[in-house]
């Protein structure tokens, strides 16, 4: 089974399942037992870009991104996509149960705070 974290997004709160891959691994061992959060800014009204502030393996690959992707860019960022894009990314996980309208509605706002959590 893979691993789900919870993200907090001012007051909104998302379920995304992890790949069950070395990166995703990774970030799971970076966010540890305490809630992990980075600051996070719009990049071309498609992502959330974070700074993780350490690198962690990346096993980039050529790929499409949805809503509610969550990919490593370069090593140290963490990107919360809320529409389309293409580029050589390690995919981390997707977001779960939400449309795209909501996940666009949440990443979309403001720069903010992004908190993390593994919830199992």
């Amino acid at each position: 089974m893979n691993t789900r974290i919870k993200i907090t997004v001012g007051n909104h709160t998302m379920t995304a399942i992890l790949e069950n891959n070395e990166s995703a691994r990774a970030l799971t061992e970076l966010i540890g037992n305490e809630p992990y959060t980075v600051s996070g800014h719009n990049y071309g009204d498609f992502e959330k870009v974070c700074s993780l502030g350490t690198r962690i393996k990346a096993n980039d690959t050529y790929i499409n991104t949805k809503p509610g992707d969550i990919v490593l860019y370069q090593g140290n960022k963490i990107c919360f996509y809320y529409d389309t894009n293409s580029w050589e990314f390690t995919m981390l996980g997707h977001v779960e149960d939400l449309s795209d309208a909501e996940i666009r509605a949440i990443l979309s706002a403001s720069d903010t705070k992004i908190t993390m959590e593994v919830i199992n």
